[in-house]
């Protein structure tokens, strides 16, 4: 049986499911136009009219819906979609303020509130700056088009002070909205970090793993897991301390972080063994520079406040995915295998596991 809720990807899921709630909204406000309809309250409008702008509505979601079921949501700055949603939602009551009398006119502030609130867990407050600024601008090139239209259908003293009053509350709602946002995500991010090294925990990386895994039976887009392992560690420990020992790590955590890119991961597996996920184009199908650079980089690594001839060394192993190429599991058993072979070599190497047997 065909799911539409993506099975693979927990972020893609939510995605989905936030979008099914924004359709189903719809439908509420459908049933609920309809009823002002049949009470008069929409007299500007057809019941035509009515069935093909939420027609039109309708169309837009499911675009929406297919875009997330698809993947190439992932190629926008914004995956949620959340900004273009409220954008067509901000549409829809402009659409509805022209239309509906002038008596029940006032209500739309609260829809406006309302549909603000769905981007309450998404959007930063310039995100909701831009949207609060097209609802205000929006609003008033309607009501200057229904009084070109319908002149005794606008007061306009009135309407000044229901502007003011829209941007005013939606300036607080998105005030409120990003502090909300804000507090969300700095929890996000002490669930997701290493205590100590600030790079992502074993949960966090395993999720991305699965991320990267999704897209690429998607979009066709191979990648490379590395896991590090760092060579002889507990004699640092047992040496120069558990202290010393998380210096270390620290200082190699952010040596390994500046030489991969931005698109690539980096999370703590357990102990010293961290897992590279190289994603970047250069990067993405077990590339030996790529791999070389860190054990490189941590070559010249030096700790003059534990000892001057403190040296550490990484050994890699190295395992790319293909399309379909099997699950998450076999992925980090080959890399696994890998790193096993390097330590068994002699240490401070790579070894690599390429898909296929290439």
């Amino acid at each position: 049986m065909i799911s539409l809720i993506p099975k693979n990807d927990a972020r893609q899921a939510l995605r989905m499911r936030r979008a099914f709630l924004a359709l189903t909204g719809y439908i509420f406000v459908f049933i609920s136009t309809l009823i002002c309809y049949f009470a008069g309250v929409t007299g500007r409008i057809s019941l035509t009219g009515i069935l093909l702008f939420y027609l039109a509505l309708l169309i837009f979601n499911t675009g929406i819906l297919v875009s997330i079921y698809s993947g190439l949501n992932l190629k926008s700055k914004d995956p949620s979609l959340t900004v273009l949603q409220l954008f067509i939602a901000i549409c829809w009551a402009t659409l509805m303020t022209y239309f509906i009398n002038d008596t029940f006119r006032g209500s739309m502030t609260a829809i406006y509130i309302s549909m603000f609130m769905y981007g309450i867990f998404r959007l930063k407050f310039r995100d909701f700056l831009v949207l609060v600024f097209a609802a205000v601008v929006l609003y008033v090139l309607a009501m200057i088009l229904l009084h070109h239209n319908y002149p005794e259908a606008v007061d306009i003293p009135t309407e000044i002070v229901r502007t003011v009053i829209l941007f005013i509350v939606l300036l607080w709602v998105s005030y409120i909205s990003d502090y909300v946002s804000s507090l969300r995500r700095k929890i996000q991010r002490l669930a997701s970090r290493d205590p100590l090294t600030n790079v992502y925990n074993r949960r966090e990386i395993f999720e991305i793993v699965k991320r990267e895994k999704s897209f690429s039976d998607r979009s066709g887009l191979p990648f490379t897991l590395c896991i590090l392992d760092l060579d002889n560690f507990k004699q640092v420990n047992d040496t120069y301390g558990h202290q010393a020992g998380d210096s270390v790590l620290k200082l190699f955590t952010r040596t390994i972080k500046e030489n991969i890119r931005a698109e690539d991961y980096l999370g703590r597996y357990g102990g010293e063994e961290f897992f590279v996920l190289f994603v970047s184009i250069d990067c993405n199908d077990c590339n030996p520079v790529c791999v070389e650079r860190l054990l490189s980089a941590t070559r010249q690594l030096s700790f003059p406040d534990i000892d001057r001839n403190l040296q550490i060394t990484i050994s890699i192993g190295a395992a790319s995915y293909i399309p379909d190429g099997g699950s998450v599991e076999d992925l980090i058993a080959r890399a696994d295998e890998a790193l096993y072979r390097a330590k068994t070599n002699g240490k401070d190497r790579a070894e690599f596991n390429k898909a296929g047997g290439k």
